[in-house]
C-alpha cells in the first residue's frame, strides 16, 4: 500500500517546523551542545504541565518553554516546545492521541514498542535527525496501562547529543515526549518528564463518525487530504504540492473546478450517484426486477461486459433494498469535500457540513458500520467492474483493508453506528 504523498509532504514539514523553531531551545547543531545552564543541580528542577490545544493530553516538562502545536489528524496532534532564551539546551517534541490517528496505517501497530518505533520513524523522515536508542525499559505511567523508556544518542546534521523518550499507552490512546540535547539538560529533563492522558478526551464523537466514512480509501492512500490541508492551514504553510494535486484530481476525475460545481458533485452523490444509475442499469436496461432470481440474471449476462456491474447492483438491492450501493457514493462525498478544501473551493467548516449531510443519510439508509461496508465494496465493484470474488482485484484488495479495519479494537469503526450526529465544530 503505498503511502499518501500529501501526508509524506505533511509530516515532513511537521517535523520540520517544530524543529526549527530555534531548534526547539537549541542554539546550534543537534540542540543543546553549547551554552545553557550547568546540570549538578541538587533539587528537582521547576516544572510546568503543558497541555496540547486539543485537549488530549497535557505533559510535563521543564518550566520556561514555548508552546506550539500543529494537528495531523482530527484527535492526534504534535507540540513542540522551544526553549527560552538562556534556558535549557533542549529539543522536546510531544505526540499523541487516539490510536486510529497515528500517521500512516494504524493497522501495522499492535503493541506500544510498535507505537515507538513509528515515532522514530516520523520524526526522521526526510530530516537530518536520527536516533540510536541504546536501552529501552518498562516505565510506570499514571493512568496508562503500559509505560516505555528509551534512552541513546541523537545525531542532527554532523553534531550529536543525548536522547531520551517515554512512551504511554492508554485504552484508547497512543503518547509520546522525546527529548535531545546537551546530556546534563536531557538528565535535568528527565526527572520531570511525565504524559498524561486527559480525562474523556478520546470519546468517539461526530467527527470520528465522518472520517471513518472514508476510512478505506485514506488507507488505500496512506492517510487523510483533509486533515494534511487543515494541518498545513494552521500552521500558515502554503498548501503548495497539495493545493494543486486535489484541483487536479477534482478537475481530472471529477469535473470539479469551482466552489459552485463542487456543491453539484456533492449534491449528485446524495440524491443520485451511482446508486441510481445501477438501479437503472439494472432495472430499465436489463429488465431485472427485484422478484428476477440471480441464476437468472447469470444466465442473461453470460459473455455480457456488464456482468459483474449487474451482479453487483443486483446483490446490492437484494441485501438493502432501495439503499443500494449508496454507500459508496456517500463515502466519496467525504473524499471530494476533503480535496474541495485542500483546493480552497470550501472552508474546514463547509467540508464537514457536507460530510455531515452525506452521514445522516448514512445512518437513515444502514443499520450498522458492517452494512454501510457491505454496500460500499458492492459500489466500489459496481463502479470499477471488478469481481469481489477475483483475489486480484482492486476489489478484493478493498474488502481486505475493510476486514482489517474492523477487527482494530480502536479502528475507524469502533465509534457507535448509532452516535447522534451533531455538528460541533
Amino acid at each position: 500500500m503505498q503511502k499518501h504523498k500529501y501526508l509524506a509532504a505533511a509530516l515532513t514539514l511537521c517535523v520540520m517546523l517544530t524543529a526549527c523553531q530555534g531548534d526547539i531551545g537549541s542554539k546550534s547543531g543537534i540542540p543543546g551542545l553549547t551554552g545553557g545552564k550547568e546540570s549538578g543541580q541538587e533539587a528537582l528542577p521547576q516544572s510546568k504541565e503543558y497541555v496540547s490545544e486539543n485537549g488530549l493530553y497535557s505533559i510535563t516538562m521543564l518550566d520556561g518553554f514555548q508552546q506550539s502545536e500543529m494537528s495531523i489528524q482530527a484527535n492526534y496532534s504534535m507540540m513542540g516546545l522551544e526553549s527560552p532564551e538562556g534556558g535549557p539546551n533542549l529539543s522536546c517534541i510531544a505526540l499523541g492521541g487516539a490510536k486510529t490517528g497515528v500517521p500512516g496505517n494504524q493497522g501495522e501497530l499492535t503493541s506500544l514498542e510498535d507505537y515507538a518505533d513509528r515515532i522514530s520513524e516520523i520524526l526522521q523522515s526526510d530530516n537530518q535527525v536520527t536516533f540510536n536508542w541504546e536501552t529501552t525499559e518498562e516505565l510506570a505511567m499514571d493512568g496508562m496501562v503500559r509505560g516505555l523508556a528509551k534512552e541513546g544518542e541523537a545525531t542532527y546534521s554532523r553534531s550529536k547529543g543525548s536522547a531520551y523518550s517515554i512512551y504511554g499507552e492508554s485504552e484508547s490512546g497512543y503518547y509520546a515526549l522525546l527529548v535531545m540535547g546537551k546530556p546534563s539538560d536531557v538528565e535535568d529533563a528527565k526527572k520531570v518528564m511525565a504524559v498524561k492522558e486527559l480525562e474523556g478526551a478520546l470519546e468517539l464523537g461526530t467527527k470520528d463518525f465522518l472520517f471513518a466514512m472514508t476510512a478505506v480509501l485514506d488507507s488505500v492512500n496512506g492517510g487523510s487530504v483533509i486533515h494534511t490541508a487543515k494541518m498545513l492551514n494552521d500552521t500558515g504553510s502554503d498548501l503548495g504540492q497539495v493545493a494543486a494535486g486535489a484541483k487536479n484530481s477534482l478537475s481530472s476525475s471529477w469535473e470539479v473546478e469551482d466552489k459552485a460545481s463542487l456543491q453539484e458533485m456533492k449534491d449528485w452523490l446524495i440524491t443520485e450517484g451511482h446508486h441510481q444509475n445501477a438501479i437503472e442499469l439494472l432495472e430499465q436496461e436489463y429488465g431485472i426486477g427485484p422478484e428476477a432470481s440471480r441464476e437468472e440474471l447469470i444466465e442473461k449476462t453470460q459473455n455480457d461486459p456488464n456482468q459483474i456491474s449487474l451482479l453487483a447492483a443486483y446483490d446490492a438491492r437484494a441485501a438493502f433494498g432501495e439503499a443500494g450501493i449508496k454507500a459508496w457514493d456517500l463515502s466519496r462525498v467525504g473524499t471530494i469535500m476533503g480535496f474541495g478544501y485542500a483546493a480552497g473551493y470550501c472552508t474546514y467548516e463547509e467540508a464537514l457540513d457536507g460530510m455531515l449531510e452525506a452521514a445522516k443519510i448514512a445512518q437513515q439508509s444502514f443499520g450498522s458500520w458492517e452494512e454501510f461496508n457491505q454496500s460500499y465494496l458492492l459500489g466500489y465493484a459496481y463502479w470499477s467492474e471488478e469481481s469481489l470474488e477475483d483475489p486480484d482485484s482492486s476489489a478484493a484488495e478493498r474488502a481486505s483493508i475493510i476486514k482489517e479495519l474492523e477487527a482494530q479494537a480502536n479502528g475507524p469503526f469502533s465509534v457507535d453506528w448509532g452516535i447522534t450526529l451533531e455538528k460541533d465544530w
